[in-house]
């Protein structure tokens, strides 16, 4: 497991991108469409998709008896399901989530802000991730990784 510590978990990171997508659409408003009301309802649809998607995630860890919590050491490799179309569905689903967030406050701001997040996550997790899957996994992992983008 490496040791590096943890200030915030992605979920956290989420919270804080909302509330700053939420400031944004208050004081940069450029309403996407006029607000017209479908686009308010497209973006809670995306946000349901992607909350739905991160429980069922959740649950092919639990089958697996693996932890879903970065930094943690990971007793079985993924590779079925959603991962076997991204190597980081959640995070690609946070990223959605936050798409639908920006829609549903209809500001171009709240929505051009979502570029930061997979930087930033990629930056302060998955790279840290990778690291440890390879080294419990070895070849099995490196297999995986080429055969499977990291986001989509």
């Amino acid at each position: 497991m490496l040791s590096k510590p943890i200030f915030m978990y992605p979920p956290v990171y989420v919270l804080v991108f909302i509330f700053a997508q939420w400031w944004l659409s208050l004081n940069y408003s450029m309403a996407i469409f006029g607000a017209a009301p479908w686009v308010f309802w497209l973006g809670a649809s995306l946000l349901f998709l992607s909350i739905s998607v991160v429980v069922l995630i959740n649950s092919q860890f639990k089958r697996a008896e693996t932890s879903i919590i970065p930094y943690k050491d990971c007793d079985a490799l993924i590779t079925d399901g959603f991962f076997a179309y991204s190597r980081n569905p959640i995070y690609l689903m946070m990223a959605l989530g936050l798409v639908g967030t920006g829609l549903m406050f209809s500001a171009w701001s709240a929505i051009l802000i979502v570029v930061l997040f997979p930087i930033i996550i990629q930056w302060r997790f998955i790279h840290a991730e990778e690291m440890t899957v390879e080294k419990a996994f070895g070849e099995c992992y490196r297999d995986y990784k080429a055969s499977v983008r990291r986001w989509i």
